[in-house]
């Protein structure tokens, strides 16, 4: 396979409490599309688009206990798709990426679950994530609850507003 692109390149993320459905264009969710499909997340890359400085988007990519009922498709200018472009062979089954859907994703609220803080500046700030290699990638895998979804959103930690942000996300289906 080949390594892909979850694109948004404008939305506001809402702080949401963990264990709580996520707003509709408030969130990037990822998901397995199959009980044999597996993900590896390569890198997250965050940008503010906010207009003043004192916002700060207390992100977190979090595995979501509830899954998001229903995704809606991806439309205009939301992306996903390869990077190698006509040089990649398509999954048989495409991972699930969206940003809406009947009823949102909620994060996991278990303390022993994993959540990736990838806080930044609204105004230009920039956040990265990027692992070493695959050991320290972050796992999507089959379509269990709480390992088979992911979706980076904004955390209701102390702090945190809420100010335009673009996304990327690259992975690799498995």
């Amino acid at each position: 396979m080949a390594r892909r692109l979850f694109s948004v390149p404008s939305f506001t993320p809402t702080a949401t409490a963990d264990n709580s459905a996520l707003a509709n264009a408030t969130y990037l969710a990822i998901g397995a599309n199959s009980a044999t499909q597996g993900l590896w997340v390569a890198e997250i890359f965050i940008q503010g688009l906010g207009t003043s400085s004192t916002n700060v988007n207390n992100n977190v990519f979090a595995r979501d206990l509830v899954l998001g009922a229903t995704p809606t498709a991806l439309a205009a200018p939301n992306r996903d798709g390869p990077m190698a472009g006509s040089m990649d062979v398509a999954p048989g089954t495409l991972p699930l990426t969206f940003t809406a859907a009947t009823t949102g994703p909620s994060r996991s609220n278990t303390t022993t679950t994993a959540q990736l803080v990838l806080s930044v500046n609204a105004l230009g700030g920039v956040a990265r994530w990027k692992p070493a290699d695959m050991t320290e990638a972050w796992w999507i895998i089959g379509q269990t609850v709480s390992v088979s979804e992911s979706s980076l959103s904004a955390s209701s930690a102390a702090g945190t507003t809420s100010a335009a942000q673009s996304a990327t996300i690259m992975y690799e289906p498995m």
